[in-house]
């Protein structure tokens, strides 16, 4: 969770609010995705 925080929460003061969605979306689409293959 450290982790997660640390890799997303500087975006938010660089990406437009938009951009900063899709990335959150996209990142946890593809951990929960990678965690159902393991």
């Amino acid at each position: 969770m450290q982790f997660f925080l640390v890799f997303f929460f500087p975006s938010f003061f660089f990406f437009p609010e938009h951009v900063l969605l899709t990335k959150i979306v996209s990142g946890l689409v593809r951990r929960m995705d990678c965690s159902h293959h393991v």
